[in-house]
Parts: structure tokens; sequence; C-alpha cells
């Protein structure tokens, strides 16, 4: 006779882990970055399969290392740090990560769709960056301290996120936004202006617009980059482009 489940966000007394693997570190080191993470990002990153990703999670949340957050029955558990997770991690990195790195927080249920696809992107920028030989050095979200840094809350700009990419011969910028489809064109032409701005002043090298949505709506947006004179400097995306792996660059 199978035994039955366990509920999908309550521990079991099974066996627990002993010692962490690499692995281990670099999944509760990424979850602490993103404060959340969703099991298929998870496995898409660092596991071979989704299989492979559920068990250990699974085992690493039994020690209670992680929790799991369950937003509907149909979609997959999010991953965020426990007080124990946080502390054993952070003093398993250098200090200067492990300051960086945090508990979930708060999360508001409908806003997770939108910010799964923000991770995705930033982990579609740490992916470009070690194609391209310049890493993803920094990565701020909206009302971050790179915005500030950079001058764009001068020009009431709060990308979803921005990139600081760096090589050894220059140093880039590019913002990230997620189109959910929920914006009309009026108000994204005012965006894309203010955008322009920042172009023009060399405050960020690229824009890409990563698309939750259908071809139509890539389509308006490709359209409106143009009519704004951002064409070739802001790329649009559909969403299923950061998340391929190995990644491509933008625009391919």
């Amino acid at each position: 006779m199978r035994c039955a489940k366990a509920p999908r966000t309550s521990r079991v007394d099974r066996q627990r882990v002993v010692a962490l693997t690499q692995r281990d570190r670099d999944l509760m080191t990424l979850v602490g970055l993103c404060r959340y993470l969703a099991l298929p990002q998870a496995a898409r990153e660092l596991f071979p399969n989704a299989d492979r990703a559920r068990r250990r999670v699974r085992a690493l949340f039994n020690a209670g290392y992680v929790q799991l957050t369950l937003t509907s029955g149909s979609e997959p558990n999010l991953i965020s740090l426990s007080r124990l997770g946080l502390a054993t991690i952070q003093s398993l990195v250098p200090r200067e990560l492990g300051e960086r790195l945090a508990l979930g927080g708060p999360l508001r249920l409908a806003s997770v769709p939108h910010r799964l696809a923000i991770t995705d992107v930033r982990l579609y920028a740490a992916r470009l960056g070690e194609l391209r030989g310049a890493p993803l050095t920094r990565w701020s979200l909206a009302g971050g301290d790179l915005g500030h840094e950079r001058g764009l809350t001068a020009l009431h700009l709060c990308p979803d996120g921005l990139a600081e990419f760096r090589s050894a011969s220059r140093v880039r910028y590019v913002a990230a936004e997620v189109d959910c489809s929920t914006e009309s064109l009026r108000v994204l032409e005012s965006k894309l202006m203010k955008y322009g701005e920042a172009r023009a002043a060399h405050l960020i090298d690229e824009l890409w617009i990563v698309v939750i949505g259908g071809s139509e709506r890539c389509r308006h947006l490709r359209s409106l980059v143009e009519r704004t004179g951002l064409a070739g400097w802001a790329i649009v995306m559909a969403h299923q482009h950061v998340v391929v792996r190995p990644v491509t660059p933008p625009g391919t």
C-alpha cells in the first residue's frame, strides 16, 4: 500500500539533511537573493530535472532550512528561507554576499505572477552575463539603490529590474520592464518617452521589455518602441525567451 503524501506545506519527520551540499548552498543563496523562488525556477537553474529539484527542496524544508508557500492548488510552491536557513547560509558565504540575503517578507498573491517574471528576467540576466563574459554584478528592483544612483528617480522612472553588468573594459546598465498587458499603450508611451530621456543622458545602455501575453501584444509594443524612436535600444521579447536554456541574447 502506498503511503499518503504529506501536505505540500507541512513538514514530516523524515531523515534530516545532515550536510549541505554545494548545490544546497547555491540554492539557498539564490532564494535569499530573490526572496521567493518558484520550484520550476530552481529546477531550471540548478537541477537536471524537476523531480530532483522537488525532492531536494522537500528535504531542505523538512530540515527547517526553507519555507514553502502555496499560492493555489494548481501552482508550484514558492520557496523562501526560514530564519534557520538564513542564519545558516549567511555563515557559509562571504559577508558581503550574506548581507544581501533576506527572508521572503510580505507577499501579495495577486502580484506573484509579475514578481516571478521579474525573477525570471534576473536569472536570465545572470546567465547572459556569463555568456558574454560580463557578469551581473548588481540587480535592483523598483525603487532600489541602483535606480537612485543612476539618476532614474529624478526622471520618475522605476524599472521593474535594473541590471549592472561589469566586464574588464566597461560597465553596462540595462533596465527591464515586465509587461502583463495591464497598462494602456498610452501609459506605456509616456513611460517610453521618459526612457528616451534616460537614454539621451546615458543613464541606461539598454531597455528590455518582457511581455507576458500573446504575439499581438508584442507587435503593439514593438510598434510603440519604433514610434518613440527607441528601436534597437529598447528590445521587446516574449517571456518565453528569458526562460529557455541555454540563453540567447535579446532580439535573437
